[in-house]
């Protein structure tokens, strides 16, 4: 999205939608209906935001914070940017971590010329080459079109069940 804006000019037009989705319910994310009492803490869910694509990422931690049935659930979030300056909603996202002890936040800097590759991905879920404890947990992923195949594809292939691409 970054690199669309800056290619615009005064006096362009441009056509804003609201966000879409295919996810639906929201807690199908934490393997349970929103509506059921089930508790969810043995669920696990990795959410990896690449620049903007916090935005809708935060939602679901809120989302997550404002459940009890969610609240304890296990969730690796993976945010990544190029400088530590676009690693933005730290402190909000801090907050909300203090309700939610197994929230866990990994910050990757990639630099200027560089993106998250698969390697730092496993590094910031701390696994293995097989994949440790996500296997068969749902995964969201937003970023620009490319982060999303490729981050997609490395979930996919440790074991990731559903992976969830806004």
């Amino acid at each position: 999205m970054s690199a669309y804006l800056r290619q615009l000019r005064v006096g362009d037009s441009i056509l804003v939608r609201g966000p879409s989705s295919t996810i639906g319910d929201l807690g199908s994310l934490f393997g349970s209906n929103s509506n059921s009492n089930s508790s969810s803490s043995n669920s696990r869910l990795v959410l990896v935001a690449g620049g903007s694509g916090i935005a809708p990422i935060f939602q679901i931690l809120q989302y997550a914070h404002a459940s009890a049935a969610h609240r304890d659930s296990r969730i690796a979030l993976v945010q990544c940017a190029h400088r530590p300056g676009g690693l933005w909603l730290g402190r909000e996202i801090a907050i909300l971590a203090r309700d939610m002890p197994r929230l866990a936040h990994t910050p990757v800097v990639s630099g200027s010329n560089g993106r998250l590759t698969e390697a730092a991905l496993r590094r910031a879920l701390s696994l293995g080459e097989g994949g440790g404890g996500i296997g068969g947990c749902s995964a969201v992923v937003c970023g620009p079109g490319s982060f999303n195949a490729d981050v997609g594809r490395w979930l996919r292939a440790v074991g990731v069940r559903i992976v969830h691409a806004l």
